[in-house]
């Protein structure tokens, strides 16, 4: 599985002219830096190299952003779990400017008017690997039903259209279809699988060229921030594509059979060498396979085994009663402290007060029952902002909610509502219409 074949060479390859060179020194430098240190932090037990890489990077994209790019405000180097930080884009001036050292230094000590086929053809491995894991991860992130895109919660279903951003309104598009949402994500596995064996290299990377051509179009249209990785990991597709896109034009234009393709030329010249690279590439990829899908698959069994525990929890409940600070807040009171609704959802809670304002406090962990709820602002993901009990009530349906909340005391009494009747979630599918049910 996944192993390159290597065949004997036939002739030598032609030299390469000073552009060529220089450019193939660049493209090599430019994405062994965007990939590195892949595969450590994908590999099981390489998670404290990754981290370990991560410490000695961050000084110089922090030292690049204020010196160089004059950027003037504080530069966060913590994850916010997606992308295009301001951290993200320097780091991208950093890999560019080291992979332009590089190939300067490359160039000087290297004058010799060589090819570099086999560093092309152990530059495309390598980037079939990347790629095709990286897919994996989406794709069955997507294909299992609480990954990627989940059901909207009752918290989003309760959201006028206004008060959704661009991107929560994708995530709900894409979430209230399950079938929808596992066809995208096959779409992602299936190419990415395709990556990993040499005689489907291309057409995995061709389809991927749709396919990730859709997803940077969705980050662009929607403000998904994730639009620098996605476009990154779209030339890079390209690059895999690169060389069966002149071939498969000229067969399209002239109607002609599809001329073969010229096999790679081997990495390695003697046959225990090749059988060594060979069996150490399976075991690398099976690794990778694994754990792309292995926390998938986990994260799925234990939502399944917790469903009537967190379908209880995960809801949109009414205050009916709260106390802050021992005063005691009725809902007709007009008091701007009062909570009205809240919505508990995977991994955060949504606290609607009286005055109609709306917050999303992030839980530290996952929301899965009655638990310790340690709060903060998405925008500040470092300071806790609050530290609430989740109980049971005593009538088994509604909870309790009592602790600290932006420095105040409070207890609140959360009665479920059942708003699962909704039209989004309850029209289903229909062959027939006589009449478009668009509301």
């Amino acid at each position: 599985m996944a192993q390159p074949e290597l065949l004997p060479a036939t002739a030598d390859a032609p030299e390469w002219g000073l552009g060529k060179r220089l450019g193939f020194r660049l493209l090599f430098s430019s994405v062994v830096l965007f990939g590195f240190p892949f595969p450590l932090g994908a590999l099981p037990w390489t998670e404290k190299a990754y981290d370990l890489y991560q410490k000695l990077l961050n000084p110089m994209v922090l030292w690049v952003g204020e010196n160089i790019l004059g950027i003037g405000h504080p530069i966060a180097t913590g994850s916010n779990g997606s992308g295009d930080r301001t951290y993200d884009y320097v780091l991208v001036v950093c890999q560019l400017g080291l992979a332009i050292a590089a190939t300067a230094i490359w160039s000087l000590i290297d004058r010799r008017r060589r090819h570099h086929e086999r560093l092309l053809e152990a530059l495309r491995i390598y980037v079939r690997v990347l790629v095709g894991t990286i897919m994996l991860g989406y794709g069955f992130a997507k294909i299992f039903p609480d990954g990627q895109f989940v059901r909207p919660s009752t918290g989003d279903l309760l959201k006028t259209y206004a008060e959704s951003s661009p991107m929560n309104l994708l995530w709900t598009f894409m979430g209230s279809s399950t079938p929808y949402k596992m066809f995208a994500g096959f779409m992602e596995a299936i190419p990415g699988a395709l990556l990993l064996f040499r005689r489907t290299t291309w057409a995995g990377a061709l389809l991927l060229l749709g396919v990730m051509g859709n997803v940077v179009l969705l980050n662009l249209c929607y403000d998904v921030p994730v639009k620098l990785f996605a476009s990154q990991l779209w030339l890079l597709c390209l690059f895999l594509a690169a060389p069966a896109i002149p071939r498969l034009v000229s067969a399209l234009i002239s109607g002609s059979a599809l001329p073969p393709a010229s096999a790679p030329p081997p990495l390695f010249v003697s046959r225990r060498a090749r059988r060594a690279a060979v069996s150490l590439h399976v075991i690398v990829v099976l690794a990778l396979v694994f754990q792309m899908i292995y926390p998938e698959w986990k994260g799925h069994v234990r939502d399944t085994l917790t469903a009537a525990e967190t379908a209880a929890t995960r809801s949109l409940f009414t205050v009916d009663e709260m106390e802050v600070d021992g005063q005691v807040l009725p809902l007709a009171s007009g008091d701007s402290r009062r909570w009205t609704r809240v919505a508990i959802r995977r991994r955060d809670i949504q606290i609607q007060w009286r005055d109609g304002k709306r917050e999303v406090y992030r839980s530290a962990s996952q929301i899965d029952g009655p638990m310790k709820l340690e709060l903060t602002l998405w925008s500040e993901p470092d300071k806790t902002r609050a530290s609430l009990d989740l109980r049971k009530a005593g009538d088994g349906e509604s909870y309790n909610l009592e602790g600290t909340f932006e420095g105040a005391k409070v207890r609140a009494r959360l009665k479920k509502l059942d708003v699962g009747q909704s039209v989004l979630m309850t029209r289903g599918f229909h062959w027939i219409n006589e009449i478009p049910y668009n509301r």
